[in-house]
């Protein structure tokens, strides 16, 4: 009879543990004791839906079938809830932390002019200097870019008139085909509009110095080329690749460029850029 009772009690605490406050949850990868997890619609929409954590800022929530799957941004980035991805804490806006962390307390005695430290995020990284470009009064359907004149690493983002001054990842520059951050041999901006300054050194040069030789370029991989209109429009126009994820083709003058994204994003074909593979949508294809 005890064994009994014992095996019920073990069935009613996994219930509880996957259901808090009536909505459906999975613990993937962040812990959601004593947190309010949000309810997800059920069928799902046509477009992914997500929450912010509300007291992690590197964490979010993404439904799929009515359940709240906990998610971890990489590391240092913060869960955007505007533009519904991870990005960089200052621009993500969740500052400061929705939880911070807990100091246990110690038995040492404190100074009585002592203050606690503070905890202040570091300072975002400033433009370089440079004309800025001249933005729309009103916003078109599609965001207007600028390259920075002085720098292959910022780029401007022009909203409501007024251009916004802004950084690519560490080791890429702007792409102002794509309108976006791209690998360096692949962006086109070579050399960089302001060479980085060498201090003068009394080392003496090599009579025969060989130039630096550019990366090779990886090899399109197999399949069907797509057919390209024989006239540009206003908009560029791409197609995903049928047999790779990370790969899409870009036209231009009637003929297909065939073109790569950034290791670890896919092609995603509704947004026409490279994305998160889970937002991407690409599934059944060798990456």
């Amino acid at each position: 009879m005890r064994r009994y009772i014992f095996l019920g009690f073990v069935v009613l605490l996994s219930i509880v543990a996957t259901t808090i406050g009536g909505h459906v949850l999975k613990q993937d990868e962040c812990s959601l004791v004593g947190i309010s997890v949000p309810a997800c619609p059920i069928p799902d929409p046509k477009f992914v839906v997500f929450f912010a954590h509300p007291s992690d800022c590197q964490r979010f929530f993404k439904c799929s079938n009515g359940v709240a799957h906990c998610k971890t941004c990489p590391a240092n980035l913060h869960w955007n809830t505007e533009l519904n991805t991870c990005d960089f804490p200052f621009r993500a806006g969740c500052n400061p932390p929705r939880n911070p962390p807990k100091v246990p307390p110690t038995t040492t005695t404190r100074h009585p002019n002592t203050r606690p430290p503070k905890n202040t995020p570091p300072p975002p990284p400033v433009c370089p200097a440079g004309p800025l470009p001249r933005c729309p009064p009103i916003d078109g359907k599609f965001p207007t870019f600028f390259a920075h004149a002085n720098d292959c690493h910022w780029f401007f983002k022009c909203s409501h008139g007024v251009p916004h001054c802004k950084p690519c990842p560490e080791k890429l520059h702007w792409n102002t085909q794509l309108n976006t951050c791209d690998f360096p041999f692949r962006a086109g901006c070579n050399p960089p509009r302001i060479p980085p300054k060498v201090p003068p050194t009394t080392t003496t040069r090599n009579p025969n110095p060989r130039p630096p030789k550019n990366p090779p370029r990886p090899p399109c991989p197999a399949g069907q080329l797509p057919r390209c209109p024989p006239i540009d429009g206003k908009f560029p126009t791409f197609f995903a690749h049928p047999n790779d994820c990370q790969w899409f083709f870009k036209c231009s003058h009637g003929v297909p460029h065939c073109k790569t994204c950034p290791a670890n994003l896919h092609w995603n074909t509704r947004l026409r850029t490279c994305d998160f593979p889970f937002r991407a949508g690409c599934i059944g294809k060798s990456t």
